[in-house]
């Protein structure tokens, strides 16, 4: 009785050291609700700031030589050198790294780049395969709940030497040495299934069966076979308690896949600008080189119309003027050139058609052109939608969640170790596996079994240490939020 009492009076001391350990200071609660109201505020400032903003619409404002020309007067100038006469010119390259004297081209719009950059470009293409992956990485945390099927195998043939002892001969007293070297065989054979659950506590389902054999035996059986059925479970009562702590793990690689797809998302819209900016940029280039080249077939004319009027009324002055123009937009025709073969194959890489190898010299040849309308934008549906969708800042309220969860698990570790054991076990003994078997289920013999394992470091640094440090963790995630939004908003404001 009064072990029971001192085995009672040992637990309660525990669960109230643990109660203590892992209770929540005024203190505590008092940051806790900080943290919130400062995550709640980051939000609620930026949008408050920018509630009264109005809708503004942009527009090319109007040129005043514009203004001082007819109608009329504007439709020649744009048909000798606006963005018409530009369009039927034939585009000049010259030859390529094949030798050709004129590369191939395929014609494309902004939105089949944009598909096909989506499709196959390798960035977008890698970043698609990391919620796969996350995926894999949940499974694998989910596994440690699976049930383990388990089979183990023991043989031991021992030879055991003994210093002589002494008896007596044909029942007569008197002194004679006995030989007490004993020869032991014992096989045994357990298997059973093992489960863990996500309260912390394991289950064991387990047989085993065991041949036993010794020369000399003191059991008028020789060899026996012993079997036993164990049913036992084990359960954490402090520390390692609950599903919070055990499926931890879970749930961290759970935001880590949801933070995956928040960097495909940014990987898919960083190319689709990439691809969408070099479309652009090619255009320029094209009618860039459209313009140079122009200006210098123009120049070549100018010059072969002076070269024979040298002797009448072009002076050496003029002429050389004209040639060195000439060959000065030459050299500006062919770094043109080059912009256009580099931009091109800038969009190809981006791309990653297999139709556009990136070592072919054909051409993109871009049918779209830049809109000259209005653009209408407004700061605070760019500001709230920047904080609702964002994947930086998305990422960063993920980071949130998983600070707290591993903050909950330093919070739990703070805790002494409080393990319990119970379990039940039938055995039977024959001199045949089919009979030992058979005497289990007469429950002649049971063992009951219980236990428990109490553990607490003194001073408990450790843990208390890794709590504070989770704690500010989590304080630095909050702070990342704030910074990510910062950034979101910044990067908005300079975009309109």
């Amino acid at each position: 009785m009064s072990g029971k009492r001192v085995l009672a009076a040992g637990a309660f001391v525990a669960v109230g050291v643990g109660g203590l350990a892992g209770c929540t200071t005024p203190l505590e609660r008092s940051m806790e609700q900080a943290l919130r109201e400062r995550l709640a505020a980051t939000s609620r400032l930026y949008q408050d700031s920018v509630s009264q903003a109005k809708t503004i619409e942009q527009s090319r404002d109007p040129s005043e030589v514009e203004a001082d020309l007819t109608p009329q007067r504007l439709r020649e100038l744009d048909a000798m050198s606006g963005p018409p006469a530009y369009a039927q010119l034939a585009l000049e390259m010259g030859p390529d790294l094949m030798g050709e004297e004129q590369s191939g081209q395929v014609v494309m719009s902004l939105q089949e780049v944009i598909r096909a950059t989506i499709e196959n470009n390798l960035g977008v293409a890698a970043a698609r395969l990391q919620p796969a992956i996350g995926e894999s990485r949940v499974q694998q945390a989910e596994a440690v709940f699976d049930a383990v099927f388990f089979h183990n195998i023991d043989y031991q043939k021992l030879d055991i030497p003994r210093p002589p002892s002494l008896g007596a001969i044909g029942g007569v007293p008197g002194l004679s040495f006995l030989v007490n070297n004993q020869r032991v065989e014992n096989a045994s054979f357990t298997t059973g299934i093992r489960k863990t659950f996500t309260t912390g506590a394991q289950m064991v389902v387990q047989t085993e069966f065991a041949h036993n054999y010794a020369d000399p035996s003191q059991f008028v059986t020789n060899p026996y076979y012993d079997s036993n059925v164990l049913l036992q479970v084990s359960q954490p009562l402090l520390r390692n308690f609950g599903s919070d702590v055990n499926r931890a793990q879970i749930v961290l690689f759970e935001s880590s896949k949801k933070q995956d797809v928040q960097s495909m998302r940014r990987t898919l819209m960083d190319a689709a600008f990439a691809s969408e900016q070099a479309y652009w940029e090619l255009v320029l280039a094209i009618q860039d080189l459209k313009v140079r080249t122009k200006l210098w077939r123009d120049t070549q004319r100018e010059r072969r119309v002076m070269k024979p009027r040298q002797e009448f009324d072009v002076s050496p002055a003029t002429y050389t003027d004209v040639v060195s123009r000439e060959q000065q937009r030459r050299t500006e025709v062919i770094t043109s050139r080059t912009r256009v073969r580099q931009a091109s194959d800038v969009l190809k890489r981006l791309m990653n058609s297999p139709d556009l190898p990136l070592t072919g010299e054909t051409l993109i040849a871009p049918i779209d052109t830049p809109a000259d309308a209005p653009i209408t934008y407004s700061l605070l549906d760019g500001v709230t939608a920047a904080l609702r969708h964002r994947p930086e800042v998305r990422r960063a309220l993920l980071q949130i969640d998983d600070a707290s969860v591993l903050q909950r698990v330093a919070d739990n570790a703070r805790l002494p170790v409080l393990n319990v054991t119970a379990g039940i076990r039938y055995n039977g003994v024959a001199d045949s596996i089919d009979e030992a078997y058979a005497n289990l289920g007469e429950g002649e013999f049971i063992d009951y079994l219980v236990g428990a394992q109490f553990e607490a470091p003194i001073g408990n640094r450790g843990p208390e240490a890794l709590y504070t440090q989770r704690r500010l963790e989590r304080q630095q995630a909050v702070i990342a939020y704030q910074n990510a939004a910062q950034q979101a908003v910044l990067e908005v404001k300079d975009a309109q």
